[in-house]
């Protein structure tokens, strides 16, 4: 077996981590949704935490997938709430997440090369809840 060591010099086992993140997705987020695009944002997060990585510990939080209609992810899209400073790009896999969010409802703006600027939803932010979505934008 093989152990990961995070940057406070402990170890945890890789097996041990990856069914702790299975386990977690499958039984915390089997109600959201069945896109695996949404579940591959989430253990992402889920392993950096187990792994010591920093992930940013605050009241609310919005974890999602940018990706286009047919499933394939948006890399470096912009996702920001409308009306607020508050945003962040999308990684290589099209999983973002933005922190910090004071409650209430906002609407989301998603930009990425080849899509132009496009206003998706509503999202409501609640109080030490985490929020997960899965934005699908097409092809301008």
């Amino acid at each position: 077996m093989s152990e990961i060591e995070n940057e406070n010099g402990s170890s945890i086992d890789e097996e041990f981590a990856n069914m702790a993140i299975k386990d977690f997705i499958n039984t915390q987020f089997a109600t959201i949704s069945e896109d695996s695009n949404v579940k591959t944002a989430i253990s992402i997060i889920v392993n950096k935490k187990l792994m010591g990585i920093p992930v940013i510990n605050v009241s609310d939080k919005l974890v999602g997938i940018v990706s286009e209609k047919d499933g394939n992810p948006i890399v470096a899209a912009n996702i920001i709430l409308e009306g607020t400073r508050l945003g962040c790009a999308s990684d290589h896999l099209g999983a973002f997440m933005i922190t910090k969010i004071p409650p209430g409802e906002y609407a989301l703006i998603v930009s990425a090369p080849n899509y132009g600027k496009q206003k998706i939803g509503k999202v409501i932010m609640k109080p030490n809840k985490t929020t997960v979505v899965a934005l699908k934008i097409k092809k301008k």
